[in-house]
């Protein structure tokens, strides 16, 4: 018996000691800091790929909005545990230190993690659902997440593709939707979606 209570013992003093260092890790405040702004209908399609529902996707995306208004790099210190809520969902480091900054700073990852927090529809750890500040935005969120399921999408993300003879572009997200973009002019030309590269005789 001794020895398990001294064994209990030493789990409990090595999680205290874990705790205190995260505790300590968790107060620096992430580089990532600052102020870059998406779009609603950009986090409803981060939302719906995430595997929200539209219900869901509607109350999740007026929580990021009553969270951080659409800033994917936005940070909130809180003294009480010494720790950061981070990025377009405000994701705290101590409390799910399991989210890496890299991800609670990319909206898509964030909402990823958002719907496994969630579970898909328990939004309480988050506050401005705890105080009914998400809605405010449910009317735009709801026209948000209506719109991105009426989205044609001309292609998927990460595609590429020539367009005439020397122009590149890039599937890149718009208000939701995929759709062709992200111009760039090719000096020799473009084919099979790249640029070609000049020919060295």
């Amino acid at each position: 018996k001794n020895k398990n209570l001294m064994l209990v013992f030493g789990i409990l003093l090595l999680l205290m000691i874990v705790n205190i260092i995260n505790a300590g890790n968790t107060g620096t405040k992430p580089s990532q800091c600052g102020y870059q702004y998406t779009s609603m209908g950009n986090a409803a399609r981060y939302a719906f790929d995430a595997g929200f529902d539209r219900n869901n996707a509607i109350i999740i995306v007026a929580v990021a909005w009553a969270e951080s208004r659409g800033n994917i790099n936005a940070c909130l210190y809180n003294p009480g545990s010494n720790s950061w809520d981070r990025g377009i969902l405000q994701i705290n480091n101590y409390y799910h230190s399991e989210v890496t900054d890299k991800q609670a700073f990319d909206p898509k990852q964030a909402f990823i993690e958002a719907k496994r927090i969630s579970k898909g529809s328990n939004f309480k750890e988050w506050y401005g659902y705890i105080y009914g500040t998400y809605k405010n935005y449910l009317s735009q969120s709801t026209n948000a997440v209506d719109r991105v399921l009426k989205c044609k999408d001309q292609c998927s993300l990460g595609q590429t593709r020539c367009s005439l003879w020397n122009i590149k572009q890039t599937c890149i997200l718009s208000n939701g939707c995929y759709v062709w973009g992200g111009d760039i002019s090719c000096t020799n030309g473009c084919a099979y979606g790249q640029c070609v590269n000049s020919c060295t005789p």
